[in-house]
């Protein structure tokens, strides 16, 4: 072997050019190849970060278009909870202070019927005019810039009622010229919400005695179930409760008549969803709410009576909105037109204690108490149709998150020993800002087999407290606990919590009946609902 490689040694030394450049051509194509290899994974790995780094920016310009969907959902669900109005993205500062995009608003030009080609060159072109008019309108975010077009919604006797949301993103930003862009579209609908359960507290919730809690005729019993966002106690007694018994605080309150219940004992879940509680957006609300009930385009507000603290009785103020409580034609002028005939419809208004107080021969009809208490005078009476809604009085205006706990004054309802036989306002019985107490020989409702249920709603802004020995009530319990403490103002029972303030300071339900309807809607506040979402590519 050593002699074989002693003579190639020797050939490369006297120039066999052959094999020296044999050897060569190895070495160059030896390095080619390796150099083809190390560029190949250098290209491949350059390919797969690009690959990755457009998925993320991909993805976030998604993120980023889902950020203004969202937000311009949550306004428009705020201006119906709070005005019944729209919430349209271009708007001038004077009709929508808080509009993000301060330009006149884009009503919805989109000629119909339109292919998803079609309407996406309008959207976008519409996203392009906002831009053009105001860049100012280009929202940021911390992964992209977005831009928000919501054309006019529909309206139903003035309220909201179906609409579209376009929302066109931009990762990294607008002004990159490698930037990644998405445009997404969002159809909503307003759904009326639907209480489900029988009773519903944003706090704390007493059981007591001989309560109980069952379904309306022709209804699963085990939907009719009780929560409290606080926690649930039972004082004394076994209360009857046919469904799930459940709080959001841990709850060490039990009872051998809750047949949902493994052992009787309450189940802790998570909150639900309560409702913001303001009769003046009720107010707003009205028309849309009976048109929709009354099956016409418009409303019949005819049977609406505003209880005014002036001592006055007045038709709905069907003007331009805000609509004001207590600016219709009144109602209860004496002859000469120049002071107010009371009582009126069964009403008197006792004006140092700024309360209505309803007698046995009241009219049937929806009360609107502006501003003040309700109570009930003695003796029995039954009533046919009615609603009753109290409005507490408040140093500014009221909004899910400013409570204006503070400064809120009346706006409580005090019933007892008056049957109800059906609501005036569809499914609502009692609406009242601030508390609701029920007491002794207190019906509403029917419910039977040899006639329809007919049922409605007890809710209470702050708390409730449905303490009666009758047949009790169809329908559900809704008390917010916006406010924890009662307001001050003056009480309409003779046992106010504390001197010249509210009524109830716990939420509480003692003795009475309560038969759960889940088939009837709220007809105070609508939830928006996605019913549609598309991403529009190319």
């Amino acid at each position: 072997m050593l002699t074989g490689l002693m003579r190639r040694l020797g050939a490369v030394r006297s120039g066999d050019r052959r094999e020296a450049g044999m050897g060569m051509i190895l070495v160059i194509g030896v390095a080619i190849l390796v150099s083809a290899l190390a560029a190949t994974a250098v290209a491949i790995a350059m390919t797969g970060l690009a690959q990755s780094r457009n998925r993320v920016d991909y993805e976030q310009a998604l993120a980023v278009a889902e950020t203004g969907v969202n937000f311009a959902l949550g306004n428009i669900q705020y201006a119906y909870d709070t005005m019944a109005t729209d919430y349209p993205i271009p708007a001038p500062t004077s009709l929508e202070p808080s509009t993000v995009c301060n330009q006149p608003v884009m009503n919805d030009t989109l000629t119909r019927p339109a292919s998803a080609a079609v309407e996406q060159a309008w959207a976008r072109q519409q996203i392009q005019d906002i831009i053009s008019a105001d860049p100012g309108c280009i929202q940021h975010s911390p992964n992209g810039d977005y831009v928000i077009f919501h054309p006019q919604a529909s309206l139903v006797d003035g309220a909201p009622k179906v609409g579209r949301v376009y929302v066109q993103s931009w990762v990294p930003s607008i002004s990159s010229s490698l930037a990644v862009s998405r445009l997404i579209k969002n159809e909503y609908v307003f759904i009326p919400y639907k209480p489900t359960v029988a009773v519903l507290t944003g706090g704390d919730l007493q059981i007591d005695s001989s309560t109980t809690v069952t379904a309306a005729y022709g209804v699963d019993p085990t939907l009719a179930g009780v929560h409290a966002n606080g926690t649930i106690t039972v004082d004394n007694g076994n209360p009857s409760v046919s469904g799930l018994v459940s709080s959001t605080g841990s709850s060490s309150a039990s009872s051998n008549n809750f047949t949902s219940n493994p052992g009787g004992a309450v189940t802790t879940t998570d909150q639900q969803r309560v409702p913001f509680i303001d009769a003046y957006a009720l107010y707003q609300q009205a028309p849309a709410v009976m048109a929709q009930a009354q099956n016409s385009t418009t409303a019949d507000m005819s049977t609406w009576n505003d209880l005014c603290p002036d001592g006055s009785v007045r038709a709905y103020n069907g003007g331009v909105s805000p609509k004001t409580p207590c600016q219709g034609t009144v109602l209860n002028y004496n002859s000469s037109g120049t002071g107010f005939v009371l009582p009126f419809r069964g009403w008197s208004f006792d004006s140092a204690q700024h309360t209505w107080i309803a007698s046995s021969t009241v009219a049937s009809g929806i009360y609107y108490a502006a501003d003040a208490n309700v109570d009930v005078g003695t003796g029995n009476g039954t009533i046919p149709n009615i609603t009753v809604i109290a409005q507490a009085q408040y140093s500014t205006t009221v909004t899910p998150t400013n409570l204006q706990c503070s400064t809120k004054q009346y706006g409580s309802i005090n019933w007892n020993h008056y049957a109800l036989g059906a609501p005036a306002y569809p499914n609502l019985w009692f609406y009242a800002d601030t508390d609701v107490n029920t007491g002794a020989n207190f019906t509403a409702g029917s419910n039977s087999s040899s006639s329809a249920v007919v049922s409605g709603m007890f809710v209470a802004g702050d708390q409730i407290n449905l303490q009666t020995s009758s047949q009790g009530a169809v329908g559900s319990v809704v008390a917010a606990d916006q406010c924890t403490t009662p307001p001050k103002g003056s009480s309409p029972v003779t046992e106010p919590q504390l001197p010249g303030e509210g009524i109830v300071s716990l939420n509480e339900v003692k003795n009475p009946a309560i038969y759960y309807d889940p088939n009837a809607n709220a007809p105070f506040t609508s939830i928006v609902d996605t019913t549609l979402w598309l991403e529009y590519v190319g």
